[in-house]
């Protein structure tokens, strides 16, 4: 399977180590290895262990034909993003092969694989004026308590005696997806339910753009405080970098406290029906 995808893999690699926004999915199959190494052990019947189930055949064989199609597609119609489609579909048929407990053992991990195909980067010159545009709102939000004049307009954000041109690249998508593939990892590890993985996807988009508002806040704040030499270079890739990281640990905060509080309803349930029996 290795050779028949390895040039793919080869141009997977060119693309998402030199373009920032789609550099988080060299994290995905580490994260999946993560939840594959953690995964219990299926809780089937030990006799029916490694024994392939009636309809089995008809997942392999269904998911080898969706990687056909992804991978004959992307070639017809010079599209990488479903070439490279095919090789995770491909991975999860495989594991299908095997049988029906290492399918139900491994099926986190294959649907977080999935997420190591980069999204084709056209869907991000639709989205990225909108990103732009909410991002510079939140930052003048965040701004106004210490210049009520300051404003956003197109993309230049204007606070006290500076004018600040925020570049596409600043827009928040790829912190955006590094937030959606955390909030699918952490949802799988913990064993949250599909409502509450459904809510944390939904949640990123509105934090996304808290944190690149705060981001592009600071960078003003810097700016007048320090001056250029202060948000140029290297000083704004590590500002940049930090606010992300600093964003995905509250991120991981926030679904942390909703497992600990399921966790209490839960126990509280227990206890009531315990209570009950009695």
């Amino acid at each position: 399977m290795l050779c028949v995808f390895l040039p793919i893999l080869i141009e997977w690699w060119e693309l998402v180590s030199e373009v920032d926004r789609v550099s988080y999915v060299i994290l995905v199959p580490v994260l999946a290895a993560i939840l594959a190494w953690r995964s219990p052990r299926a809780s089937l019947p030990i006799e029916t262990r490694g024994e392939t189930h009636p309809n089995a055949d008809w997942v392999v064989i269904g998911l080898l034909c969706l990687s056909t199609c992804l991978l004959t597609l992307g070639s017809v119609a010079a599209i990488f993003t479903f070439s490279f489609a095919a090789f995770p579909v491909a991975i999860a048929a495989w594991v299908a092969s095997l049988g029906r407990a290492q399918w139900v053992r491994y099926a986190p991990s294959l649907i977080l694989l999935q997420l190591m195909t980069p999204p084709p980067l056209p869907l991000f010159d639709w989205v990225v004026p909108t990103l732009v545009k909410a991002s510079g709102a939140s930052a003048v939000m965040l701004l106004w308590p210490l210049d009520s004049n300051a404003s956003w307009i197109g993309s230049e954000l204007t606070y006290q005696d500076w004018t600040l041109v925020v570049a596409e690249a600043c827009s928040g998508s790829g912190a955006l997806l590094v937030y959606w593939v955390l909030a699918v990892f952490l949802g799988a590890l913990f064993r949250l339910s599909a409502r509450s993985v459904v809510f944390f996807l939904a949640l990123a988009v509105p934090f996304t753009l808290l944190v690149n508002g705060v981001r592009i806040a600071l960078t003003a704040i810097i700016l007048d405080i320090w001056g250029v030499p202060a948000v140029t270079g290297a000083g704004h890739e590590i500002l940049g970098q930090v606010i992300v990281i600093l964003g995905a640990g509250v991120f991981a905060w926030l679904i942390d406290r909703k497992l600990g509080r399921s966790q209490r309803v839960v126990e509280a349930e227990r206890e009531s029906i315990k209570g009950g029996v009695a």
